[in-house]
């Protein structure tokens, strides 16, 4: 009788992001010298900790039509990584929804469904990726708020932190916060973003307040006689004045 089996199974790559795109490599066999002419599906899990019942197995299989004799053929399954982190194995199994009878595809050593099954030999890692931070604008005025976008992470927190020192959150945690300076001179904030242990980040850049100006009204006096002086911008709260030369 003809001996059907899986060959080979293996996920395309050792680690992957949650719900990211994967691939799944599969070789089966006809290990005999019988053909198999009778039409048969495969069918694949990207969690192979036990055999899936023999049951319609619906996007998580492809058909087959034949396979001749000592032949293998393989396929290559386009798939998403699981949503929850952790490590998993791929598996495959053959005639997975039983359209063959056991009689005829005469796998030894198969489980009580009869579908001969192989999980991978290595497994996979699925995390969560990491956090992004969106600002915008990257660039503020002296005093002006940068809203501040996060995504990605476990989606469900996030904490907030700036470098240097010296700026203001609207609040530390949430999705999306505000960051605010006053900084004496141009400063660059490097904003960072935790989420689920991972951390991502991105830029704001305060501009320092602007030098204070001064107006004199008039500009030209006569001896003993007064200009008004006004002073403007700088941190706007406090302002010492100096003439040169000394004498007035």
């Amino acid at each position: 009788p003809a001996n059907l089996i899986v060959e080979s199974v293996a996920a395309n790559q050792a680690n992957y992001t949650t719900g990211a795109p994967m691939t799944i490599n599969i070789t089966i066999k006809n290990n005999s010298s019988s053909n198999i002419s009778t039409a048969f599906k495969v069918g694949w899990t990207t969690n192979g900790v036990t055999q899936p019942a023999c049951s319609a197995l619906a996007g998580t299989s492809y058909s087959v039509g034949s396979l001749a004799a000592n032949t293998t053929k393989s396929d290559v399954v386009n798939t998403t990584a699981p949503t929850t982190p952790g490590t998993y194995r791929v598996a495959a199994y053959v005639d997975g929804n039983c359209e063959i009878g056991e009689t005829v595809e005469g796998t030894p050593g198969v489980t009580v469904n009869g579908d001969n099954f192989l999980p991978a030999t290595d497994t996979y890692t699925v995390s969560y990726p990491a956090p992004t931070c969106t600002p915008n604008p990257a660039s503020v005025s002296y005093g002006q708020s940068s809203a501040l976008a996060a995504s990605a992470g476990d989606g469900s927190s996030y904490l907030w932190s700036a470098s240097p020192a010296g700026g203001t959150f609207s609040q530390t945690s949430g999705q999306n916060v505000s960051f605010s300076a006053t900084p004496a001179a141009d400063t660059t904030y490097t904003i960072t973003v935790t989420s689920a242990g991972l951390t991502g980040t991105c830029s704001v850049t305060v501009i320092g307040f602007p030098a204070p100006t001064c107006t004199a009204t008039p500009g030209t006096v006569g001896s003993g006689q007064n200009s008004a002086l006004s002073a403007s911008a700088g941190d706007g709260s406090s302002y010492l004045w100096s003439a040169s030369p000394a004498g007035g």
